[in-house]
């Protein structure tokens, strides 16, 4: 389980949004803290929560997808006419995938195939067997939870996917994880203006990552990145973690408006192989919230 936040805002007259993300993978004995939980390619970066193995498959055929929504970017005309392209593409990928896991379910389990289930199942199994068989398949799921942090249209655009395949166009922020409603109780406070500035929305978002750790399966080790409207990606700089940090410790006290004229928050410019920093936020904050 996990915590991935994305959040949209403004940065020098351009849009941005902010990611953020917990490390912690857990399994049947032990939890660890070396795990990221982003995907980037091109004109995109995918935020993902759910069973390793499903989130690899998953992450696979949206890349394809992806190269599809390039494609469609480039027709053109009304965003809202494409955005529903988007929706539609990532919905087929989800139902080829679920459709994959079923085959395997029945493959592994009762060594058919799902189309010879389909075709010959009602008439030569018992009744109770195939109706057992078909409630299996349909709690069959992805297995995953996904926010994708599109560039290639004319503003960034999170498009946010779910394990029974809904897919769902989010205007202001997106949460996924276990701890995506502890991270909302601090979100919904205020109503979120996706034309904030950015280092109002970092402290928002940090704050919702930092109230989200009480979950115990939501570690402490951070990423905090900034992706802009042409795409690029940036670590959050060193001070700006400091500043962060210090606001959090001070009873998280509001991010002040000038400081954002003269705080450097943007890092170093990542490539697309780079994760940038996994920041510890005890290293910095030792005090928890009340």
């Amino acid at each position: 389980m996990t915590l991935c936040i994305a959040a949209a805002c403004q940065h020098e007259g351009r849009s941005a949004v902010v990611t953020c993300a917990d490390w912690q993978i857990t399994g049947p004995v032990i939890a660890a803290e070396d795990y990221y939980k982003l995907r980037h390619y091109p004109n995109a970066t995918i935020m993902i929560s759910g069973e390793l193995a499903a989130v690899d498959d998953f992450c696979f055929d949206l890349h394809g997808v992806i190269n599809d929504l390039n494609v469609i970017a480039k027709s053109g005309g009304e965003l809202e006419p494409r955005i529903n392209q988007y929706l539609g593409r990532i919905r087929e990928a989800a139902q080829h995938r679920k459709r994959l896991r079923a085959e395997h379910h029945m493959t592994m389990k009762y060594g058919i195939s799902l189309d010879r289930f389909y075709k010959k199942g009602s008439k030569q199994m018992p009744k109770q067997i195939y109706k057992k068989i078909i409630d299996e398949i349909q709690e069959i799921k992805l297995g995953v939870y996904t926010i994708i942090v599109y560039s290639g249209d004319r503003e960034l655009l999170l498009l946010r996917s779910g394990p029974r395949g809904g897919v769902l166009w989010e205007r202001n922020y997106a949460t996924i994880g276990s701890g995506a409603s502890m991270a909302q109780t601090v979100l919904c406070q205020n109503p979120h203006d996706k034309n904030m500035p950015l280092l109002e929305c970092l402290m928002r978002v940090v704050t919702a990552k930092v109230v989200a750790e009480r979950d115990p399966y939501v570690g402490r080790n951070t990423s905090l990145g900034i992706i802009l409207s042409d795409g690029s990606r940036y670590d959050i700089s060193d001070g700006g973690w400091t500043y962060l940090m210090d606001k959090i410790r001070a009873s998280i006290i509001p991010a002040i408006a000038e400081d954002d004229a003269h705080l450097p928050v943007l890092g170093k410019r990542l490539s697309e192989g780079e994760s940038g920093k996994g920041r510890h936020t005890t290293d910095s904050w030792p005090l928890r919230l009340r």
